[in-house]
């Protein structure tokens, strides 16, 4: 998840999935309470579904759960980058 260490601006030391999602959760903490419409914006363009949000922000954890519903956002881009640009396999797939 390199790009995503990249993309928030994170200590490049950052390996294991623990660090970055506690680094994401400590800036999506500092947002919430520096910059809610910000927060809020910046969700919108990661494209973090919008009932999913609602559900965890009144968590006691909010930042850590909103950190993993990024993750996971981002994991399904990357995952969705990756098969429209794998080469086609079969005729069926030469076909489409």
């Amino acid at each position: 998840m390199e790009a995503l260490v990249q993309e928030w601006g994170l200590d490049a030391g950052l390996h294991s999935k623990e660090e970055i999602l506690a680094a994401i959760a400590a800036r999506i903490d500092h947002l919430i309470l520096t910059d809610f419409m910000g927060f809020i914006q910046l969700m919108y363009r990661l494209d973090i579904a919008e009932d999913r949000l609602a559900a965890v922000l009144d968590a006691e954890d909010a930042a850590h759960q909103v950190a993993a519903l990024v993750w996971d956002r981002q994991l399904q881009k990357m995952i969705s980058r990756k098969m429209q640009h794998r080469p086609p396999t079969t005729e069926e797939d030469l076909l489409l």
